[in-house]
């Protein structure tokens, strides 16, 4: 299994978020994609997120962040409840 701890930096954060802003187009396809294949997987381990800290500050990430975050703040639903 990969270790993402090792590849993910604050460089590489930035260079997501440039994708997200520019390569995008405003697109909303291409930007739920960057989400829901990259960001929430990410998110989910605290030592990555703290790379997208600053994600909150501003109002297009911050949009992209959050949802993400939901993803990965998320508790697995337990099947047998």
């Amino acid at each position: 299994m990969l270790n993402a701890r090792r590849y993910v930096s604050g460089s590489c954060a930035n260079s997501i978020a440039n994708h997200f802003r520019n390569c995008s187009f405003g697109d909303p396809s291409f930007r739920a994609a960057i989400v829901n294949a990259v960001l929430e997987h990410l998110l989910e381990d605290p030592e990555i997120a703290q790379f997208f800290e600053n994600w909150k500050a501003e109002p297009t990430l911050k949009q992209a962040y959050d949802l993400a975050m939901e993803w990965g703040t998320r508790k697995p639903v337990d099947p047998q409840s």
